[in-house]
């Protein structure tokens, strides 16, 4: 006899990019416990409601949201929901099969409001051979991760200044209690155009809610050229917006947090204005200028940050050359020689190959660039604009 569906919604926003899309929605229909639905939320003109609708067997609902933004369509998908918990699957990423079946667990246990799992990335021609929890920085799981055989556990209060070091949880590995997302505000729809703009909701999360992990890599994460994480120049300047706009507007962080932030914001501002610089972004550099302490806004200072790549590449050499100095081993090694091996030659599956083996269809690698979309939080709730 087959289980119930479980009491959750997963929530796909999708702008034109339907091959992917159609790779996320069947890796949910491949679950081993089948979801209440699945509810996509179309931004474009090429949603293919009918095809879904049919191939999924009714449970697929697929809403439009008018306002552009992944904040917009997630907050939908969210009110539009029937579930208890809700599911936020980005339509470039896919479910390894057993990720609703493991994270019921934590939701039966019912002290959290916020569960996420561990993700892996894959790219064209390969997948990471680490989690995302295992390229954490030496200590970071530390009072945190319990026994290494534990497939879960309760974490209650996140320590938020962490993410200042590492974003250890995505849109696509998280489940919420849908009562709590509402209550929050959804997704601002004031991060629309910056980049890892879901931070800002994972940060007021875990301020007011407790939160479960769940350790197994559950999600395969798919980085390509639309993908919005891919630039690491704008991922860095999209942190540090959001880092300022949570101390300038979030009034009930941690006071841990708020402390950390205060000390590690000076720190970013001089390295955004740096980036603002290499990357010829004139209004981003006034911005970020006009904000810094008056000891950074030195002739000296100026004239590094117009320096630019050579300033970052002499210190680079002299670091190297105090640990040649003090005796350390260095090889040296092609930053692209791994990128440009062939992935038989080093022995990692092909991507094919591994999302095969657990059931999901070929992946395409066909994508739009175009963003995504989203609808205001109401007003009167914590993350309200």
């Amino acid at each position: 006899m087959a289980s119930p569906a479980a009491d959750i919604s997963v929530i796909i926003p999708s702008c034109e990019r339907t091959a992917l899309a159609m790779e996320s929605v069947r890796s949910v229909l491949a679950q081993s416990r089948q979801v209440r639905e699945i509810i996509v939320v179309a931004n474009g003109d090429d949603d293919h409601a009918a095809f879904w609708q049919a191939e999924a067997g009714g449970i697929i609902k697929v809403i439009r949201e008018a306002v552009p933004g992944q904040q917009a369509a997630r907050t939908a998908g969210i009110e539009a929901a029937a579930s208890t918990w809700v599911a936020l699957l980005d339509d470039d990423d896919i479910y390894a099969p057993n990720f609703i079946e493991s994270v019921l667990p934590a939701i039966e246990d019912g002290r959290a409001d916020i569960i996420s799992t561990d993700h892996r990335k894959f790219w064209p021609e390969r997948i990471d051979d680490k989690t995302n929890n295992e390229s954490a920085p030496p200590g970071y799981w530390k009072g945190i991760r319990p026994e290494r055989s534990a497939e879960w556990s309760f974490v209650g209060k996140f320590p938020l200044q962490l993410l200042l070091k590492r974003i250890p949880i995505y849109p696509s590995t998280t489940v919420v209690r849908r009562a709590f997302a509402i209550e929050l505000g959804g997704f601002d729809r004031r991060m629309y155009g910056i980049r890892s703009e879901d931070i800002e909701f994972l940060i007021r999360a875990l301020t007011y809610g407790k939160l479960s992990l769940v350790w197994l890599p559950l999600v395969y994460y798919r980085v390509h050229e639309g993908n919005l994480t891919r630039d690491r120049t704008a991922r860095e300047i999209g942190k540090w917006r959001i880092f300022e706009f949570a101390l300038a507007n979030h009034p009930h962080l941690p006071e841990d947090f708020r402390l950390a932030l205060n000390r590690d914001l000076p720190r970013r501002r001089l390295e955004v204005a740096r980036l603002a610089r290499e990357v010829g972004d004139a209004e981003l550099f006034k911005e970020v200028w006009s904000i810094l302490h008056p000891v950074y806004r030195t002739p000296a200072v100026h004239l590094l940050l117009t320096m630019g790549k050579r300033v970052a590449r002499r210190l680079k050499v002299a670091k190297l050359w105090r640990s040649l100095h003090r005796g350390s081993q260095w090889t040296a090694k092609s930053p692209t020689s791994e990128w440009q091996s062939d992935s038989r030659e080093l022995g990692i599956p092909s991507v094919s190959d591994v999302i095969d083996s657990t059931g999901h269809q070929e992946i395409s690698t066909k994508v739009s660039s175009r963003p995504i979309a989203a609808r205001p939080a109401k007003a009167g709730r914590p993350g309200g604009p």
